[in-house]
């Protein structure tokens, strides 16, 4: 069933598929950061610089700018009285720290260059916003998935049970909002009136990777499995096309 799901599943299985991967990468964080915090000494540290870091934004959102922080640079001594210096890994502007001020460091006495301020911001800002956004990836994901996985499950049910009715067709149309490397899908629109109820229900096929207007010449109707209960639910059989690449 996975394989005849339409561009807006494959998205959400992309957008999971992020979502998923950022998720991981939140946990594999947070077990380093509970790790490095039982296995640490403490010491008291002072900020002896703010260190200028600036980025430049390549993206098409704001061309050229340049993004600054500032990222404070700690002095503090080891249980062994040896000096370190390090540069923290969180940065802001304007900047959280001052110089001259004392910091709670942690570090590895085994490896005392492997040392962070003890905050919030410096220990949990990366764990937190990577697991933000891989949930957001990963609910939009299975929305996006859901939505086309319930119509792919609709058509699957009116291929098998639906009445076949013979629809009127209307024409070939391109969907100019979906493209998949440079391409747009084309589909098949046809209606039909119920004689039951006189309701007309128009139909629109599942995406074609090419333009089917050449094979299309004098038809009148396409088939089109329907629900009894509902004609909401359909199928609608492009079989008669040839195969995409032919």
């Amino acid at each position: 069933m996975l394989a005849g799901l339409g561009i807006t599943g494959k998205v959400g299985l992309l957008f999971g598929s992020i979502g998923l991967a950022m998720l991981v990468m939140a946990a594999l964080i947070a077990r380093h950061q509970l790790d490095f915090g039982r296995r640490a000494a403490v010491a008291r540290g002072e900020v002896v610089d703010e260190k200028l870091s600036c980025s430049r934004d390549d993206t098409a959102v704001h061309p050229g700018a340049e993004s600054c922080t500032y990222r404070p640079l700690v002095r503090f001594r080891t249980t062994a009285g040896q000096d370190i210096e390090f540069l923290s890994t969180m940065g802001s502007n304007p900047p959280d720290h001052r110089r001259g001020e004392t910091v709670r460091v942690l570090y590895l006495t085994a490896d005392p260059d492997q040392a962070a301020i003890d905050s919030w911001l410096d220990r949990w800002f990366i764990t937190l916003v990577s697991g933000a956004l891989g949930a957001l990836f990963g609910a939009v994901g299975a929305a996006l998935f859901g939505v086309d996985l319930a119509g792919l499950r609709r058509r699957a049910w009116a291929r098998r049970n639906g009445t076949l009715v013979q629809a009127d067709f209307t024409g070939v149309q391109r969907d100019t909002s979906t493209t998949v490397r440079g391409r747009n899908p084309y589909t098949l629109a046809a209606q039909w009136q119920d004689p039951k109820s006189g309701r007309v229900y128009r139909f629109v096929s599942a995406d074609i990777w090419y333009d089917p207007s050449q094979y299309l010449q004098g038809r009148r109707q396409v088939g089109v499995r329907v629900d009894p209960a509902d004609p909401r639910r359909y199928w609608m059989d492009t079989g008669f096309l040839p195969p995409a690449g032919n």
